[in-house]
């Protein structure tokens, strides 16, 4: 089956992906005076089995000659690492702010994330 692009023929695309993910969270709560002090730390590994590059067949409309994209592969290993530091005040409202990285061979991100929650 293939789909008409501009000006090329495009076989449709699937892919398989299997994925482990093995890790802990930790949380600690310390009682303030008027509200818990909530201290999260999570670490995880993530495992991509099937890693595999792939390509992609196209051909110009009325042309001959076969094409291909080649398909970035997905991250064989990643490592996830968090810290977040929140206020939960009574049993409704909680005021946090985290910072997030996934580390690979490939890439480093960072992220940066904040929430305030009520809960009714």
């Amino acid at each position: 089956m293939s789909t008409n692009a501009i000006g090329r023929a495009v076989d449709s695309y699937d892919r398989w992906s299997f994925k482990s993910i093995l890790g802990a969270n930790i949380a600690s709560v310390k009682t303030m005076q008027r509200f818990d002090l909530i201290t999260r730390v999570k670490a995880s590994w993530q495992h991509e089995f099937n890693a595999d590059i792939d390509t992609l067949n196209y051909s110009l409309i009325d042309g001959t000659d076969p094409h291909y994209f080649t398909i970035q592969a997905p991250v064989e290993d990643a490592f996830d690492l968090g810290v977040s530091i929140g206020a939960l005040f009574g049993e409704s409202f909680e005021v946090s702010l985290g910072l997030d990285g996934r580390y690979s061979k490939e890439f480093t991100a960072i992220s940066y994330n904040g929430k305030i929650q009520y809960s009714f």
